[in-house]
Order: structure tokens, then C-alpha cells, then sequence
């Protein structure tokens, strides 16, 4: 059981270095098994806002690669819902400036500690700080090998 944070959506719905690893990882996945939130839906969407402002997409590549997230996310992925304690441990985790994660990051991170469940994503800052906080993290860059 995984949460599945947005770099590793944005990686594999968008053109990215990473985006065939990612792909292929999410479609090995048991169902059932992936986990995301909604504050996964909103950073998506700031990233796809990101790329288009950056010229890296344009509209129809970014409704695209926002409907296919959609489908994506209610086929294969349990909800988790944010609750008031995920706020609390987030302000912990940030709290720490040798830590350096950012407010989203410590929420991905809060949520799937409190769930249980094993963080995947392609942030290495964020994996590091999973495993200094005794979540489980894949880096999946480093499962490339």
C-alpha cells in the first residue's frame, strides 16, 4: 500500500526525464493499492499552470494531461482525506530548517504516515525526510537499475 505523491503524477502524465520509469511503475501496480489525496488534484494542477505558463504546455496538452489524471486517479487510486492532525505534523515537519521540506511536501508526507502507508515519489528531499521520520519511501529513480 502507497501514497503516490504529484511528482510522480506529473512525471507520468506529462513529458518529463523520468516518464517512461513512471509509467511503467504505475501500471505494475496492483489495484487497490495506490493511494493519493486531493492535495495531489491541486498540486497537479499548479504544475500543469506552471508548465503552460513556462510554454512547456500548451492548453489542449494540459486539459489532456488533466483529464487523463482524473481518470487515472478515480480508477487506481484510493482517496485519502486530509484531517486536522496531517496540518499539525506537517508544521512539525517544517519546522525543522535542517529538514528544508516545504508545507506540501510534509502534508504528502503527514498523510501517508498517519495512513501507514509507503511513500512513493521522485523527490529526493522528500523520500529522505520520509525515512528520517520512519515512513517508508521509494525514490523511483532509484529503482531504474
Amino acid at each position: 500500500m502507497v501514497y503516490v505523491d504529484t511528482s510522480v503524477w506529473v512525471t507520468a502524465l506529462c513529458r518529463e526525464p523520468f516518464t517512461d520509469l513512471a509509467q511503467g511503475w504505475l501500471e505494475k501496480q496492483t489495484a487497490g493499492t495506490l493511494h493519493a489525496s486531493g492535495w495531489v488534484q491541486a498540486e497537479f494542477s499548479s504544475a500543469l499552470s506552471m508548465k503552460q505558463r513556462s510554454g512547456q504546455l500548451d492548453a489542449a496538452q494540459a486539459a489532456e494531461a488533466m483529464t487523463l489524471f482524473s481518470a487515472t486517479i478515480e480508477q487506481a487510486c484510493r482517496r485519502v482525506s486530509i484531517e486536522e492532525a496531517d496540518f499539525a505534523l506537517a508544521a512539525r515537519l517544517v519546522a525543522d530548517p535542517a529538514g528544508g521540506l516545504r508545507a506540501g511536501d510534509a502534508l504528502h508526507l503527514a498523510m501517508a504516515a498517519r495512513q501507514g502507508l509507503a511513500l512513493v515519489t521522485f523527490d529526493t528531499l522528500l523520500a529522505k525526510a520520509a525515512l528520517r521520520f520512519g515512513v517508508q519511501a521509494r525514490l523511483l529513480q532509484e529503482e531504474r537499475a
